[in-house]
């Protein structure tokens, strides 16, 4: 199938193989004994098939004492666990292997856990991914190497070959009588539509292949090309595809980008028609929720702010959420950013806190009408962050009296008989919003 020198990789490397006991990972055993490999046996019994995954077991522990490796094997109530998690048996039973073969890593300080999957589980990954919608990473199938600790070195070796050779070489396995059952989705794939499939095309793995090397390629390009954009919107949580707006490939580009995050091939389509709009739209993606707008994309902070009162003039000119001083004179010139107040008109005490949906106040200019401050938020242009993280200030007859950085209210504006002004100034505040004069 290969030569020693093709194992080069292998070399002076701490190994275990993960052998469930079938055709293909003994075939493997084999083969890497037989070129004088030293490695761990790891086996994982799901206890699904009752006596038959005993003899499993068994069958690996006796080639493991044969050749004097060491043995580990973990055993599982995997019904009971799929259960308790909310998943498929077949979901469980990979995220119990996966789980167990890390434990291994560590515990035993493992360079490798070598896999036997082959050239025809590649071809019936790549064509379930596809049925499914998967995108261009999907499409890119099983990597041979994978976090830098999982090797597959039978990836490009056909099934004929590893019969071949264990017949030839009078290997001992287990055959998982399973495999022919269709309850399992990937049993269904494999023993019913597949050699449909193989009717039509005889090289449909040739062809399914093909299509993940390609995919595989064009990953590596977008690599090569968008990582610091990518690594712009890891570190920021925030980035702009102005540049790429005429772009056709730009929802290739952003499937890269967000390529751990998105939950489906629509909600992609729809966070890419939601890039040319107007209007702010959010979207839940896997680890937390994202803003888009006008070919914007950003994260969506969580802010935690509570609310706090203030008794009177001497607590706000002390308060660490803005800046304030007295004056006692009128200005002849308003500074952007900075919110004028009548402190004779302030009734305290005075409560801070984030806005809430259904805020109401009557802004000054308005003539004595009020006005929603999601009405407000939009005129001004503010994202998801900025009605999450901004505050308003409230009177004791809890009407709100200003927006900080942004608005004030009718009730609080200075005119020709104001002895004393509060001048408010956010440390959040953005300059470039003018206050209502």
């Amino acid at each position: 199938m290969f030569t020693k020198n093709q194992l080069d990789f292998l070399q002076d490397k701490k190994l275990a193989l993960a052998c469930s006991g079938g055709i293909d990972s003994m075939v493997l055993a084999d083969v890497l004994i037989s070129y004088g490999f030293k490695f761990d046996l790891i086996h994982c019994n799901f206890q699904l098939r009752g006596e038959a995954s005993t003899l499993d077991e068994e069958l690996v522990h006796s080639f493991a004492k044969k050749n004097k490796l060491k043995f580990f094997v973990q055993r599982y109530d995997t019904p009971k666990s799929a259960r308790e998690n909310n998943t498929s048996i077949e979901v469980e039973a990979r995220n119990l292997r996966y789980k167990f073969f890390d434990e291994r890593i560590k515990q035993e300080d493992l360079d490798l856990v070598l896999l036997a999957h082959h050239r025809h589980d590649q071809a019936e990954t790549i064509f379930m991914r596809l049925i499914k919608g998967a995108g261009i990473m999907g499409l890119s199938g099983i990597k041979e190497l994978r976090d830098q600790c999982y090797f597959r070195p039978f990836l490009k070796i056909s099934k004929d070959a590893i019969l071949a050779y264990s017949k030839e070489n009078n290997i001992q396995y287990r055959e998982d009588k399973s495999n022919n059952e269709t309850i399992y989705q990937r049993n269904k794939i494999r023993n019913q539509i597949l050699p449909l499939i193989e009717e039509i095309n005889p090289s449909y793995q040739d062809a399914l292949i093909q299509l993940g090397d390609i995919s595989s390629q064009t990953m590596d390009l977008l690599h090569d090309n968008f990582s610091q954009l990518k690594l712009n919107w890891e570190n920021s949580g925030a980035i702009d595809l102005n540049f790429y707006a005429l772009k056709n490939y730009l929802p290739l580009i952003l499937a890269y980008i967000l390529e751990k995050e998105i939950q489906h091939k629509a909600q992609l389509e729809n966070i890419v028609q939601a890039l040319v709009g107007s209007e702010s739209k959010i979207f839940q993606v896997l680890s937390f929720a994202i803003e888009v707008k006008n070919f914007h994309i950003s994260r969506v902070n969580e802010i935690h702010f509570s609310s706090k009162s203030y008794l009177d003039i001497d607590e706000i000119l002390q308060a660490d959420e803005f800046k304030a001083t007295i004056s006692q004179e009128i200005p002849n010139r308003y500074k952007e950013g900075s919110l004028y107040l009548d402190v004779s008109k302030m009734l305290f005490p005075l409560k801070i806190r984030p806005i809430q949906s259904g805020d109401r106040m009557t802004p000054l200019g308005m003539n004595g009408q009020s006005k929603k401050l999601s009405d407000i938020a939009q005129e001004l242009n503010w994202t998801k962050n900025d009605k999450m993280s901004n505050k308003i200030i409230l009177d004791k007859d809890l009407e709100i009296i200003a927006v900080l950085g942004y608005r004030i209210s009718e009730k609080i504006r200075i005119d020709s008989g104001t002895k004393q002004i509060l001048i408010l100034n956010s440390h959040e505040t953005k300059l470039n919003n003018l206050v209502d004069k």
